[in-house]
């Protein structure tokens, strides 16, 4: 794998600060008024922060994919999240990661690609862009998604999950990191999950074509709201550690395997496609209440 000396880029406004790596182009970081909001690893639970998850979407079966006939070996939730990105402090309260395809990221995903990532101070926000050019004559499978761990010292049982809209609380079923084809209901249909450490035994909540273009966590305890505004993106995971003091709320364009995948990359579920040439911008923002 490449290496390069990784660097961090501080933007700031007159409410937040936020600092970002160029290894994954990483959200180290991200204060209102001096309070640290994002988790800030344990390796006794997780150890990233905020990765971004670029050119697939959690975990293959066998960690391998199939596309025009050949295979493929790719680890879960892509290379994007260990590799150096370029970074470019645009202003004080902007900065861009550009990660541009080279023969490593060939081997184990054949398209040529630009992938930036923009962070943007607004107000009591910060708004992340991720922009995927098709560098190839040709149409370009991928999958794309955010991880934002978000700090609750007072642990996961102190926080809610509210939904903008009404949604059908039917949780995609994980085996092994793997989706089963079967959804179990998990709650009755509403807006709010008060979340319980048990929900999180096996792996995250995953629900597939959410309603909602916003969901909202609520720590009860010290009545802090971080709103994760996700409009362009179809699915929605919360993920937590059992015993860990942070909550992931993670939009995706893009999903895990089935267990009885065929592995072929262009139908896997979820997958988005970029025409050739063309461009995919998604979009989300991030509101610290």
């Amino acid at each position: 794998m490449p290496t390069s000396k990784s660097e961090r880029i501080c933007i700031e406004n007159d409410r937040l600060s936020a600092v970002i790596d160029s290894k994954g182009a990483q959200l180290r970081s991200l204060k209102k008024d001096g309070t640290e909001i994002l988790w800030q690893g344990d390796k006794q639970y997780w150890t990233e922060t905020a990765p971004i998850l670029f050119p697939i979407c959690g975990g293959l079966k066998d960690d391998s994919y199939i596309l025009d006939g050949k295979k493929y070996s790719l680890e879960k939730h892509g290379f994007a999240c260990n590799l150096e990105f370029e970074g470019q402090r645009i202003d004080d309260k902007s900065a861009r990661f550009v990660l541009r395809s080279d023969n490593y990221t060939l081997e184990k995903y054949p398209y040529k690609f630009v992938f930036t990532a923009t962070f943007t101070l607004q107000d009591d926000s910060l708004k992340t862009t991720y922009e995927i050019k098709n560098m190839n004559d040709c149409e370009m499978y991928y999958s794309v998604g955010a991880h934002e761990g978000f700090a609750c010292k007072e642990g996961i049982e102190a926080c809610s999950v509210e939904f903008e809209r009404q949604e059908a609380f039917d949780a995609c079923i994980v085996q092994d990191g793997l989706l089963s084809r079967n959804k179990q209901k998990m709650l009755p249909d509403g807006k709010k999950i008060d979340l319980k450490e048990k929900y999180f035994a096996v792996d995250a909540l995953i629900f597939e074509n959410i309603n909602s273009d916003s969901v909202t966590l609520i720590n009860r305890e010290n009545q802090r709201k971080i709103t994760v505004w996700c409009k362009n993106f179809e699915n929605l995971l919360i993920w937590a550690v059992p015993g860990a003091k942070f909550v992931c709320i993670e939009p995706w364009s893009g999903f895990p395997d089935y267990i009885d995948t065929d592995k072929d990359f262009t139908k896997k579920n979820a997958i988005q496609k970029i025409l050739p040439f063309g461009t995919s911008v998604k979009t989300h923002i991030i509101t610290i209440g």
